[in-house]
């Protein structure tokens, strides 16, 4: 590596004067946190600052941009800076694609490199300095890099120089977590914005069925559009109009609005999925003439568009969130936070005084932060990555932000499902996975295969579920179809044609050749797998997603439900593996699956048997069943014969798994204690344990089958419940529950009334209003959290009031209602002073 760097020509930004600082704070900490505002030119003239400096001689610099478009952009712009092209000085790499040389000093890469670097190398031999730029996106491999980064220079190499760099975040926290780093701060140099809100009105009733959110986004394109021509009739604006939309479909919607209303104007699109070269055009666009450019977030913050003097917001973006029940990812539509709006306003103001228009009414309340990635992603990959550097205990990981701790704990079962991890650490197929660098799923994949056709199948499903999909507004989610087309390109057999989208079949490609060489497949060795063999590969990957359905309703092993769109060409198929699918609670969408048939399920599953009892409800007797199940799914079942001799205790749990605690004694009052229970425990949460049917149902070993030995059937299911469940708590716990929870509440008269409990209501007592005469204020329970609240009844025994509050109701609403109910039942008692009156019955006493 050469120490001989050419030298930039001088450009006067606003970091400049501060280079010398940054580079003598890295010289003297080795840790340092820039915050530079947009437009300081922190991207583009530190690294070249640190590339010259002596303290970096001989040594390279590695760069961590977010996005691979902006990868190759910085790499393309500060090439030619230095007089020279990509991959002399300054080189590459994201996945795929690399341009590095031996005389390679500056290294711009995506985040994710990095930790395949740290892996290979912890010590970064020849790395003299590792900058986090546009830190403030907060990818979970950026937070994952700066953890193991900062655990290198704190044990193998105290020289390794940190370089943190963002335009909007808490700098203060990262500075803390980085041992107390020095914080240097730059202006920026923008323009004042002028900024206008103008909200999209309200949508007809026949989207009523629509979220207004859904409501919002479909008006979007016409709201837009109208601005547009607008601005573009009467304004003398110069430069650019960038458009901020939630995804690709709104994007899809604005173009066809404007390309049909919109005349006269240069019209783009900027999205993560266009091809690079599409993306680094627009970047580098130097026309004179005024563009629309509609982009999702991906021009927020890392990439600039250069001619940019109005913004348009929508104020909505796109977010993967992960469901940890599930396992599984959607992608929703959110309004941004404020810290995003203010990246996307300030982005009018780059080159001159510039205008932001805003889509939402200015009392919009907006969180001042979006979530952080960590905390709403699979973590698979992260955990696996932690515990190949060592970290088998994850409670001790040390986070910048410390993600739930459910997700890792879904992430581990996901590893474990896999064969990647056991109890002592990641197995040797978990070692061998973490060394591909791809995603787990994909990694068990191409290791598991044990011949060309398994191996050619798992790179394909790899390579095609990698990227987006090669079908133009195909509707089926079939891959196999996507896998044909696949092989005919790499078999030199596929001409151009009008449904495959050209440039998403290259990136395939490219990846599929690149995994080949990874797993030492030769291309000439690939074959196009059978049906069978897809599917069994998949499996392999995906054994939370076996699915199996009727019509097009399916349901996934891990208990999820999916649909299949009921004209899709799988639909009716009894068995699948789904790929890729929405996460909703229920019913998400399936948008990539392979069919099996009954034989490749059976042959590549292990099933458990099960013995299982069921009620007939009609005669309320017992059924016996032998069930062969694969998690959540049940695979066979055939009648169990003889069982008479069957443990009592073997067919109630089993009934009670299959009906709940009803095919018990479980009466009325039961429930109504459970309830009181459960009511108070969300209050006194330390001195009352919560007992539901939950509780009650893993626990019924405990609980109830001690007290079933030596009874029938019939006889176990006749057994009181009311003091088992009493007995679950100790004596000072029933007391507790007695006095803070009562089950009656004892009006001034001496009669006793039954109190209601629901979980999440206040507890109730219905009575007549003439019997709570003299009762000053509502009673307190949960230890004098909750007052107690009346429902009070007319003589005809129908609410008239219901309040929480007696002492206000008695001194201000009692008097209308009393009003009102004189002229309904005269002969009852109404009083002026109700305090003042005996309690008890609601007749007048007779005069004497």
């Amino acid at each position: 590596m050469s120490s001989l760097t050419p030298t930039p020509e001088p450009v006067h930004l606003p970091i400049t004067a501060h280079l010398s600082n940054l580079i003598s704070t890295l010289g003297k900490y080795r840790r340092c946190v820039l915050s530079a505002e947009p437009g300081a030119g922190k991207s583009t003239a530190v690294p070249l600052a640190l590339l010259t400096d002596p303290l970096f001689a001989g040594q390279q610099i590695i760069l961590l941009e977010p996005r691979r478009v902006a990868v190759k952009a910085l790499a393309s712009y500060l090439a030619q800076s230095l007089g020279e092209k990509v991959g002399a000085t300054v080189g590459y790499q994201i996945r795929n694609d690399q341009q590095v040389s031996t005389q390679t000093r500056l290294l711009i890469v995506t985040e994710g490199i990095l930790t395949q670097r740290l892996q290979h190398d912890p010590e970064l031999t020849g790395v003299g300095c590792i900058i986090f730029d546009e830190f403030h996106e907060r990818s979970v491999p950026a937070d994952l890099g700066l953890m193991l980064s900062y655990e290198v220079q704190q044990s193998l190499r105290e020289s390794l120089c940190l370089l943190v760099m963002s335009a909007s975040m808490n700098t203060l926290d990262v500075a803390e977590y980085l041992g107390e780093a020095p914080v240097i701060s730059a202006q920026g140099r923008t323009f004042p914005v002028t900024t206008f809100y103008r909200p999209v009105s309200e949508q007809p009733q026949r989207n009523s069925h629509l979220s207004k959110l859904a409501q919002y986004e479909r008006a979007l394109p016409q709201h837009i559009g109208l601005l547009l021509l607008e601005i573009v009739k009467t304004s003398d604006h110069q430069g650019d109009i960038l458009v901020f939309l939630p995804g690709l479909a709104s994007i899809k919607h604005c173009l066809k609005w404007c390309r049909e209303h919109v005349a006269n104007v240069q019209i783009f699109s900027l999205y993560g999925g266009l091809a690079l070269d599409k993306q680094t055009a627009i970047l580098q666009r130097r026309s004179p003439n005024p563009a629309v450019i509609f982009a999702t977030n991906i021009a927020e913050t890392s990439l600039t568009l250069p001619n940019v003097t109005v913004v348009i917001d929508s104020g909505l973006e796109k977010r993967s969130e992960f469901d940890v029940k599930s396992g599984l990812t959607k992608l929703s539509t959110h309004y941004i936070s404020e810290a995003s709006a203010i990246q996307r306003q300030g982005r009018a103001g780059r080159v001159q005084a510039g205008y932001c228009y805003r889509l939402w009414p200015t009392n919009k309340t907006l969180a001042p932060y979006p979530p952080l990635p960590i905390a709403t992603s699979d973590l698979s990959s992260v955990v696996l990555e932690c515990m190949a550097w060592g970290m088998q205990d994850t409670s001790t990981i040390p986070w910048l932000d410390a993600p739930p701790p459910a997700h890792i704990a879904q992430a581990q079962t996901t590893l474990s499902d896999l064969g990647l991890l056991d109890n002592k650490g990641l197995t040797s197929l978990g070692k061998q996975a973490e060394s591909l660098g791809i995603e787990p799923r994909f990694a068990t994949m191409l290791l598991q295969a044990q011949n060309p056709s398994e191996k050619s199948a798992a790179l394909a499903l790899c390579a095609l579920l990698s990227e987006k999909d090669i079908l133009l507004n195909d509707r089926s989610v079939d891959i196999i179809p996507r896998v044909h087309i696949l092989f005919s390109v790499l078999k030199s057999e596929l001409a151009p044609t009008s449904i495959v989208n050209q440039v998403a079949l290259s990136s395939v490609v490219n990846l599929f050749k690149s995994l080949a060489r990874r797993v030492s497949l030769p291309l000439q060795e690939v074959v196009l797998p059978a049906q069978d063999t897809l599917f069994k590969m998949a499996l392999l990957g995906f054994p939370d997603r076996l699915a199996k359905g009727k019509g097009h309703s399916y349901t996934l092993s891990n208990g999820r439900g999916v649909v299949l769109h009921e004209l899709d060409a799988l639909s009716g198929m009894e068995w699948c593996v789904v790929l890729d699918c929405d996460g909703q609670n229920q019913g998400g969408a399936i948008y990539s699956a392979v069919a099996g048939s009954t034989t490749a399920v059976l042959a590549n599953i292990a099933t458990q048997e099960e013995r299982v009892y069921q009620l007939e409800k009609s005669t309320d007797k017992v059924k016996a069943m032998i069930q062969q199940r694969y998690r959540h799914l049940l695979i066979s079942e055939s009648p169990l014969g003889d069982w008479s001799g069957t443990d009592v205790s073997e067919v109630l749990v089993s009934l009670v798994q299959n009906h709940g605690l009803q095919v018990l004694n479980f009466t009325e009052g039961c429930q109504k204690w459970c309830a009181r229970v459960c009511w108070l425990h969300q209050y006194c949460p330390t001195e009352v344990p919560l007992i539901d049917e939950a509780f009650l149902l893993q626990h019924i070993s405990d609980w109830f089958l001690p007290y079933v030995a030596g009874k029938s059937l019939a006889q176990a299911r006749k057994i009181p419940l009311l003091p088992l469940l009493e007995a679950i708590l100790d004596y000072s716990q029933q007391q507790y529950l007695t006095k803070h929870a009562p089950k009656q509440y004892q009006a001034p008269d001496g009669k006793m009334f039954d109190i209601r409990y629901l979980y999440d209501e206040p507890p109730t007592v219905a009575l007549q209003l003439q019997s709570v005469f003299g009762e000053l204020a509502s009673p307190l329970l949960a230890q004098g959290q909750v007052p107690l609240r009346f429902e009070l009844l007319s003589p005809a025994q129908r609410p008239i009031q219901v309040t929480a509050d007696l002492a206000g109701f008695w001194g201000s609403s009692y008097f209308a209602v009393a009003k009102e109910m004189r002229g309904r039942y005269p002969k009852h008692r109404w009083p002026e002073e109700p305090l003042l009156e005996k309690a008890g019955r609601s007749i007048k006493g007779k005069k004497s």
